[in-house]
């Protein structure tokens, strides 16, 4: 079974003035961040922010990818450019009007990874509030599960989970552990255990807190940390406490858009990798929101309509499931932008303050580490320095090969770059890439994105 979630952290790195490091060099304390306009509760559009329309569009007819969205804002969520173009969905061979909806800024675009630093966040306000601490273990805080864990994962702390030290691997096949989180038919919250049963019974793939291993599962562990403590699952929790604070109102798990009716055997059949459609599986026209894409036999993209393969197992929403809108998601971008300075306050209440952005985006480093100021990984975001006296870069992106998505928090121009693509793979690579560089080249007072 296909692990559908890649990590692409050095992904549009490069056409900022700094470059990828190792995910193993990152610094003690990142340098001080630039001071951010007051916060504004939703984002609003410049004067006239800048149309990246047309140049999206020819990226787009450059990578032939179905649909591209782009969205700069700044800290305090001013939008200062933005545009989409293509299709929410490609036409199928066997429908050709259903590739006829254009995509359009409202729609809602599927997160992957970028869900991460979102239960980071998540795990920062529970801290605030108490019910958790970095340092709360996996045995002290699933005693349901504490006797049935390998004694290795009984000391592994929430902190090592998230920054992916914790010794969770990459990969969920042993003992058939990612097959039966596939075929799973309970709820997120109980594939979440199923998870952490089939995962903690077996030893760590590393001594948790001394080697950095991208890991889902490690970050779903922490998600059942934080549904255990507050005796609320993920999905519900995280809308509570961080997203309908911050005026999200698009967000959801899962493929986004309405199940149409043919969803499951089509979904099934492309996930796959059926090259001929599947009789009854037809493809919904116009869909409701765009669709992600299988790339098929002479270059030719497939979509996978919401439903039973259209994106990974439930247990996993934690690390990579999200989607909701371009606008929506510049809320959170924007919240990151300033918190270093301003922490985060709804109305009256203080829900973080400064120093847990910090935490949050200050990358862990090895002590034999001799590349300290170059990158490292943080809570959700992956750190890439710029130079002296720069804050440094904060990127991530998402996929689950049907959908790629970036973020990259430029700290030192006050800005968030944030682009979406409704396919993967090497040509979405690089239309992602290239959009990137449009909107920094958009947004930088020379034209020339320096």
């Amino acid at each position: 079974m296909v692990h559908r979630s890649t990590i692409r952290l050095a992904l549009l790195v490069s056409v900022f003035a700094g470059t990828a490091a190792p995910l193993s060099a990152a610094p003690a304390t990142p340098p001080a961040a630039p001071s951010a306009p007051a916060p504004s509760a939703t984002p609003t559009p410049a004067a006239t922010p800048v149309d990246l329309t047309e140049s999206l569009a020819a990226i787009l007819a450059e990578h032939k990818v179905p649909a591209l969205a782009a969205m700069v804002v700044d800290a305090s969520g001013t939008v200062l450019a933005q545009g989409v173009t293509g299709l929410r969905q490609a036409a199928a061979d066997d429908d050709a009007a259903a590739g006829t909806a254009a995509a359009t800024l409202a729609d809602r675009w599927h997160l992957g990874s970028c869900t991460k630093a979102m239960t980071g966040t998540l795990c920062a306000v529970l801290v605030r509030q108490g019910k958790l601490s970095w340092s709360s273990t996996l045995g002290e805080t699933l005693p349901d599960l504490r006797e049935a864990m390998d004694p290795a994962w009984r000391s592994v702390t929430l902190e090592q989970l998230l920054v992916h030290r914790g010794g969770a691997p990459t990969n969920l096949d042993a003992g058939g552990l990612w097959g039966r989180l596939w075929n799973h038919k309970g709820t997120p919250r109980e594939g979440r255990v199923l998870l952490a049963q089939g995962l903690l019974a077996r030893p760590p793939a590393h001594t948790p807190g001394t080697t950095f291993e991208y890991s889902n599962a490690g970050i779903a562990l922490a998600g059942l940390m934080a549904e255990t403590v507050t005796a609320t699952d993920y999905e519900t929790l995280i809308q509570r406490e961080l997203f309908a604070p911050l005026g999200i109102t698009t967000a959801g798990f899962g493929a986004p858009g309405a199940v149409p009716p043919a969803a499951t055997a089509a979904a099934a059949a492309a996930a796959d990798g059926a090259e001929e459609p599947v009789a009854g599986t037809k493809p919904a026209t116009a869909p409701d929101q765009p669709r992600g894409h299988n790339r098929r036999a002479k270059g030719k993209y497939r979509p996978v309509p919401p439903g039973p393969g259209s994106d990974n197992p439930q247990a996993i929403a934690p690390a990579g499931t999200a989607h909701m809108s371009l606008a929506d998601w510049s809320r959170f971008a924007a919240l990151h932008l300033r918190g270093e300075q301003q922490g985060w306050t709804v109305g009256t209440r203080q829900v973080l303050l400064a120093e847990d952005f910090v935490k949050l985006h200050t990358p862990v480093r090895d002590k034999d580490d001799t590349a300290a100021a170059t990158g490292g990984y943080a809570m959700g975001w992956a750190f890439s320095a710029q130079g002296p006296g720069k804050p440094g870069l904060l990127v991530h992106s998402g996929s689950n090969t049907m959908w790629l998505c970036q973020v990259v928090l430029d700290r030192a121009a006050g800005r968030a770059i944030l682009i979406c693509c409704n396919a993967a793979g090497p040509d979405a690579d690089k239309a992602v890439r290239a959009a990137t560089a449009a909107a920094r080249k958009a947004t930088t007072a020379d034209g020339q994105g320096k």
